[in-house]
């Protein structure tokens, strides 16, 4: 079915182009976004259009993405307003105009496609300080929005997402097979868990499994944490760029609980990523330890509610949901090989059944469950 639904986005977008004049780059049917070292879900709101020799971008992707611009809009005059800490910027859709706090007009103007609010791309995010280009070398090009906090060159950035972007052209002139469900024959049928969060672990980065995972995380939309040790690091510092360029939160896993551990892992996080954590898990054999190092650090430690070790099948994390109680949950993953295939039938299964996917932060970790 989803297949469906975006093959018929797909065509949306060839018939938005065919409406109107476009440059080179609009005849390839697939179109991608990118925010700093981070590809954008494939969806309604992150697929640029063009329309008159401009390329337009929803206005979402400046909005939902961190880089502290908002909007807002004037209903009875139908202007829109995208505006920050240092900069406003009134699109009026009635005259085609636009201008700033300061009455300064200008020449662009934005334009509602599907319901939606799209702005001239380069034109907007140069007015909020954010680099605009497009990527040409992947299978299908690939616009990115920069706030100069990335850390892949564009020519990386599309190395490391082609396969993932073809995948994605595969998917949609690949016609569903009627009749064939998904594969996921002993699962039980979804329940409404509504009330349920539930948080996505992940430890194990090396072998290059992380990036399957990243893929597969990316496709639904679900931000996760990883927990990483100082082998993660030192071994995958390309895949620990990408984890914090994409949004998901980062721990420590700490092996033995001592703060010499958490010091050592910290640091080689800042040199690999510039990023920092306070978020800490162990296993059950060093969790005393761990606690007490958190508490005598002022670190956040996260116990997980079950394990999936490496060999997990998407059943056997479905019947750890069962066996764990409260309102939430925190399972965590093994990186292994296969595993982005289970992962990817398991949170089939848990969207299906209505759980709240979120991550772990340092706001979320000692929220308190709800009796």
């Amino acid at each position: 079915m989803w297949k469906k639904k975006a093959l018929a986005l797909i065509l949306a977008l060839c018939l938005a182009v065919s409406l109107c004049p476009v440059t080179a780059l609009a005849e390839i049917n697939l179109f991608f976004t990118a925010v700093n070292d981070n590809l954008l879900l494939f969806n309604a709101g992150s697929v640029p259009i063009f329309s008159n020799g401009t390329l337009y971008i929803p206005y979402t992707v400046l909005t939902m993405n961190g880089f502290g611009v908002y909007y807002t809009t004037i209903n009875s005059r139908n202007i829109h307003c995208l505006y920050s800490i240092e900069n406003t910027l009134f699109f009026d859709l009635d005259s085609g105009d636009s201008f700033n706090a300061e009455d300064e007009h200008f020449a662009a103007s934005a334009i509602i496609y599907g319901g939606m609010l799209y702005v001239p791309a380069y034109f907007t995010c140069g007015q909020f300080g954010l680099g605009c280009s497009v990527i040409t070398s992947a299978p299908a090009p690939i616009l990115r929005v920069t706030s100069g906090s990335e850390s892949y060159s564009n020519s990386a950035l599309a190395s490391v997402y082609s396969s993932h972007i073809q995948a994605v052209i595969d998917s949609m002139t690949t016609p569903d097979t009627p009749g064939q469900p998904d594969p996921a024959p002993d699962m039980p049928k979804p329940d409404d868990y509504s009330d349920v969060t539930l948080f996505l672990g992940f430890r194990g980065l090396l072998d290059g499994n992380c990036v399957e995972i990243l893929d597969t995380l990316d496709d639904f939309g679900v931000r996760a944490c990883f927990f990483i040790s100082e082998d993660d690091i030192l071994g995958s510092q390309d895949d620990i760029r990408r984890i914090c360029g994409s949004g998901h939160s980062v721990g420590i896993y700490l092996s033995d609980g001592s703060r010499e551990e958490y010091a050592a892992v910290a640091d080689l996080l800042f040199e690999a990523a510039m990023t920092a954590t306070i978020i800490v898990t162990s296993g059950p054999d060093t969790e005393e330890t761990s606690k007490e190092t958190a508490r005598k650090q002022g670190l956040l430690f996260r116990a997980a509610d079950d394990i999936c070790e490496e060999g997990f099948s998407a059943a056997s994390a479905v019947s750890k949901l069962s066996r764990v109680s409260g309102n939430r949950q925190l399972i965590l993953f093994e990186c292994y090989e296969g595993a982005a295939d289970e992962l990817r039938v398991f949170l089939r299964y848990a969207l299906d059944s209505k759980y709240i996917v979120d991550q772990i932060n340092e706001v979320t970790v000692y929220t308190p469950d709800i009796a």
